[in-house]
């Protein structure tokens, strides 16, 4: 029997264990193997958490300038794939990015997974970045703010003019999201930018 004919969970688990073994630069170097590969052990890079202290600063800084590869083949997948199957153990911003988009998709009736996959982009370069970092001082989730720029960057009006009631600057920066007005130019959401 060859190793491909077996079960697709069996050669999942399999793949995993080898890409706890071997790390990630040397698991990046099966996925050269064959087809099947390519995505099999992708897909158990992200299972095994492996990448959450992974320095992703300077791989996904210019990603809404030119959407690299990288970040569009790689790293994009991996936060999705994070935040739609986060648990307890999962790093607080991935936990904070569900729940924004929880709360969104309450209000306006969208779907949760395409929200996720939608609002990974502007996230991607801080909730990549040291995922597991233990210093609660590295970064302050500040959940009306992020919020306020989720919607912004989804262009969802009637949230936006709610949260811009309660006394919430849309010109700061944020940890994870950035600047609201930032977010609505870079979107091209002209309304929005002249309401901000």
């Amino acid at each position: 029997m060859q190793f491909l004919d077996l079960a697709p969970e069996l050669v999942h688990q399999i793949l995993l264990e080898a890409v706890l073994t071997r790390g990630i630069l040397r698991s990046l170097t099966l996925k050269l193997v064959c087809k099947r590969f390519c995505h099999d052990v992708q897909f158990a890079l992200f299972e095994s958490h492996l990448l959450d202290d992974y320095n992703t600063w300077g791989l996904v800084t210019y990603w809404h300038m030119d959407r690299s590869r990288r970040a569009c083949n790689f790293w994009h997948p991996y936060l999705i794939h994070r935040v739609q199957n986060n648990s307890d153990s999962c790093p607080p911003q991935f936990r904070h990015i569900r729940r924004i988009v929880e709360t969104l998709c309450a209000e306006t009736g969208d779907d949760v997974k395409t929200t996720i996959e939608t609002l990974c982009w502007p996230a991607l370069r801080a909730a990549t970045h040291f995922a597991n970092n233990k210093q609660p001082s590295y970064f302050k989730l500040d959940f009306e703010s992020d919020l306020l720029c989720a919607a912004t960057y989804l262009n969802i009006v009637p949230v936006v003019k709610r949260l811009l009631q309660g006394k919430l600057m849309p010109k700061y920066r944020r940890f994870l999201f950035g600047s609201p007005m930032l977010l609505a130019a870079s979107t091209g959401h002209k309304y929005l930018l002249e309401y901000l």
